[in-house]
């Protein structure tokens, strides 16, 4: 069955007849998903768009629509299992290793590691590994003069939204060993010289201004300021790829037309309106369209 997994409902039968269903006896069931759909278009939500209807829009619609009672909660106030939300803590107590463990399913990237792209720029400068398994993650670099902080409050934070029940990748605190990198043939990145010009690089360079990219430079420019252990390790965050195909973000109000199981207003999901509460609690205060991602499942 294809599904669309919200990133980051189902019907269920009341009780009836003589026996009494208490809250405590309760365990949601999954959700069915009753209709199959055809592959999505990738969805692109413009930053300008989301921050003027969060910003303007939201706020001068909501004092006349009002939002009531959410829909998608079932005969016991509770949201059942989708796409979108799976009871975790909720339905049984997690263990304190549970919650530690989070989402992984391994120990993390498996060496050795091809670095396939790079996005040097930015306050966490980034690349895609394949690792030796063939399995994709996306490494990231803390602030040179905030060594762990990103990469430890990215972890913990992570493994709590997934105790809470959310849709999360894959995300561990990765000990890179630099001499366990190679770099993919035709890889190309462009750095930028002290005076913000561009300076080319290429595996196997075809053109005068284009300079060779070695494993030398590669950690000269990208991991030349990093803390290193005593080992020579570089403490950095490793984020699996998520499984299926990207469908671009998701839009915290209306529908997403392209899924005929989307029945229910984003801005009137239970799930969702909860999401304030634990973003709140974590300090999450970047949670924009921008930073959620629809995954299509075959």
């Amino acid at each position: 069955m294809r599904r669309l997994l919200f990133g980051s409902l189902a019907l269920v039968t009341a009780a009836c007849g003589v026996r009494t269903v208490h809250p405590w006896e309760y365990a949601p069931r999954p959700m069915a998903d009753t209709l199959p759909i055809q592959e999505p278009e990738e969805q692109v939500i413009p930053i300008v768009y989301d921050a003027a209807h969060q910003f303007v829009i939201r706020p001068i619609g909501e004092p006349l629509t009002g939002e009531g009672e959410a829909p998608n909660a079932d005969p016991l106030d509770e949201v059942v299992n989708s796409t979108w939300f799976t009871n975790r803590n909720a339905v049984s107590t997690l263990t304190a290793e549970q919650v530690r463990r989070g989402p992984q399913t391994t120990d993390g990237p498996r060496a050795p590691l091809t670095v396939t792209s790079i996005n040097p720029q930015g306050v966490t400068p980034k690349f895609n590994v394949e690792d030796a398994d063939g399995v994709r993650y996306i490494v990231k670099l803390d602030p040179p003069e905030y060594p762990e902080l990103a990469s430890g409050a990215e972890v913990v934070a992570t493994n709590l939204f997934w105790a809470a029940g959310y849709n999360t990748p894959e995300n561990y605190v990765f000990y890179l060993d630099p001499g366990e990198l190679q770099l993919e043939e035709d890889l190309e990145v462009t750095f930028f010289d002290e005076d913000s010009l561009p300076v080319e690089y290429a595996v196997q360079p075809d053109d005068e201004d284009v300079q060779r990219l070695t494993p030398e430079i590669f950690q000269q420019r990208v991991l030349g300021e990093q803390p290193r252990r005593a080992d020579g390790r570089v403490r950095t965050l490793a984020s699996r790829f998520l499984e299926g195909v990207p469908k671009g973000p998701f839009n915290f109000q209306g529908f997403r037309l392209d899924d005929p199981n989307d029945v229910v207003p984003h801005e009137h999901r239970r799930e969702l309106r909860g999401l304030y509460v634990v973003d709140a609690w974590l300090n999450q205060t970047d949670a924009k369209s921008g930073n959620s991602l629809d995954m299509f499942i075959l």
